[in-house]
């Protein structure tokens, strides 16, 4: 989750620059940065949308899915633990 909110946070940096490389006469190069920054936002809405979705899902379901010997501790396995 933090990693998208950095993510969301580089790409409004790059909007941004893209619209200062405009005020500076590189229109070309800044509508080229702008439509690619364009695209990562849409990218980046499909992510967050996953992420919060995963985050929504209720804890009983996903521990009833995985097998129990996943959840073992590696001393009841026979192991050292670190």
């Amino acid at each position: 989750m933090n990693i998208v909110g950095e993510l969301v946070l580089s790409q409004s940096t790059i909007s941004g620059l893209a619209g200062r490389l405009k005020q500076e006469g590189y229109s070309a190069l800044a509508n080229e940065l702008l439509k690619a920054a364009k695209g990562l936002e849409r990218r980046l809405t499909d992510l967050q949308k996953g992420v919060m979705d995963i985050r929504m899902i209720p804890w009983g379901s996903c521990s009833r899915r995985c097998p129990v010997s996943s959840v073992k501790s590696p001393v009841n396995r026979g192991r050292k633990s670190n």
